[in-house]
């Protein structure tokens, strides 16, 4: 009798990643079907992709993607900054209620992902690019579009170099580039924790 092949995905080949942006009050009426399309196809690669995606639960871009990738059999993490009873659910796979609020709300999903895609976003999404940054995290900023991700001018944020932001106008682009940094810093923590056999 011959064996089904197994096509779940093996850990290396799983990804997470935190989607951060602009919460639906930043974005105007004219640009939400454009911005919101964009939203739809990024999660559906996502979810193709075999992306775990973080968001901290809020309406606007996150919940525009976290509904995408859901909807297209992905799976979904939100990290919310209250307690249980106060969001929606209909897109979550696994809720977290932190009762902390955004600030720790935020560094627990940062230190939770190895990657972070920017799309847009206000103050808050400034204070996690800056988070993410000091965490080293991978992060791709997607130009094209108000906001933060688009502000952004430069590969660093200060002069120390801590991680290089990619800037690209594609979303497509903007997954695969997340994913090959994130191969990349995987390779170098193998390369870190592996040591020479000693010998008998």
């Amino acid at each position: 009798m011959q064996m089904e092949k197994d096509n779940t995905p093996s850990i290396k080949d799983v990804y997470r990643i935190a989607i951060i942006g602009s919460d639906e009050d930043l974005i105007s009426v004219d640009q939400r079907e454009q911005i919101y399309s964009i939203c739809e196809k990024l999660g559906q690669s996502l979810a193709k992709n075999n992306i775990i995606v973080f968001s901290g639960g809020d309406n606007g871009i996150g919940h525009q993607v976290v509904k995408s990738v859901y909807r297209a059999g992905g799976t979904t993490i939100s990290i919310f900054p209250g307690r249980e009873g106060d969001y929606p659910l209909d897109y979550v796979t696994i809720p977290i209620y932190t009762e902390m609020g955004y600030g720790m709300r935020d560094i627990l999903m940062l230190r939770s992902v190895e990657g972070v895609l920017a799309i847009g976003g206000g103050a808050g999404t400034l204070g996690e690019l800056a988070n993410a940054y000091n965490l080293r995290r991978p992060i791709v900023a997607i130009d094209g579009l108000d906001g933060w991700s688009t502000k952004i001018t430069t590969p660093y944020l200060d002069n120390r170099k801590k991680v290089e932001i990619s800037i690209l106008s594609n979303w497509e682009d903007a997954v695969n580039t997340l994913k090959e940094k994130i191969d990349k810093r995987r390779k170098f923590f193998r390369k870190m924790h592996s040591f020479p056999k000693i010998k008998k």
